[in-house]
């Protein structure tokens, strides 16, 4: 890791804070919420659920709103690619509670996937938040 702020988790998500960010802390929620597939998304590998709150807050309130935002780097298997038919078809999204919502590439997030080899990983995708709703990720075609 680059960050010391840096809060990387073994389903191969890493979230990067900004100094004006080194409050945040990311807490795994277990077990992982899986909603259905949906018109709109058709997930095939959930990946991680987390929550983000203040380090410094004893109640561990939820952050939902993070200014200028940070980076999220997802990591994504051979085995995502063949399910998704390959890297074009590739989505990365979230559940809010309601619905999937898939990143797009040329959207707000400025998301982006990548082929890099790098242990188990075949590549993985980018891509920029400012806010969170305590979403559920997955990676699908």
């Amino acid at each position: 890791m680059a960050n010391p702020r840096d809060k990387e988790f073994v389903e191969g998500v890493i979230f990067t804070f900004p100094d004006d960010l080194s409050n945040v802390e990311v807490e795994r929620i277990e077990p992982i919420t899986k909603p259905d597939a949906t018109i709109k998304f058709s997930p095939n590998r959930y990946i991680i659920e987390v929550k983000l709150y203040d380090k410094n807050d004893p109640e561990k309130k939820e952050m939902k709103h993070f200014g200028d935002g940070f980076k999220m780097r997802v990591y994504f298997l051979q085995s995502d690619l063949d399910s998704a038919g390959g890297i074009d078809n590739l989505k990365l999204a979230y559940h809010d509670g309601t619905d999937w919502t898939v990143f797009e590439e040329d959207g707000k997030h400025k998301f982006k996937k990548k082929l890099k080899e790098q242990g188990p990983w075949i590549g993985y995708c980018t891509l920029k938040v400012k806010t969170w709703v305590d979403p559920v990720m997955s990676l699908g075609p």
